[in-house]
């Protein structure tokens, strides 16, 4: 983690991040628990329950509106 961490970062809106190593943990608060976790690869399914639970106002945290960091593989 430490390694992807250290590399370059692209911020990509959701649908762009699909295929890419996250950068940093996402998830929702209220609970606090990443869904996604830094060297994890994004998946379609990711983005789907990440924009679901944003639509149904839970407050995503790890993001900037509809845009994910990745790493710059």
């Amino acid at each position: 983690m430490r390694s992807i961490m250290r590399r370059r970062m692209l911020n990509l809106p959701f649908e762009q991040a699909v295929g890419r190593t996250a950068a940093c943990s996402v998830g929702t608060y209220p609970p606090g628990v990443p869904l996604v976790v830094p060297g994890q690869t994004i998946e379609w399914d990711d983005i789907e329950h990440l924009a679901a639970l944003k639509s149904q106002g839970y407050t995503l945290f790890g993001c900037d509106g509809n845009t994910l960091d990745v790493a710059d593989i």
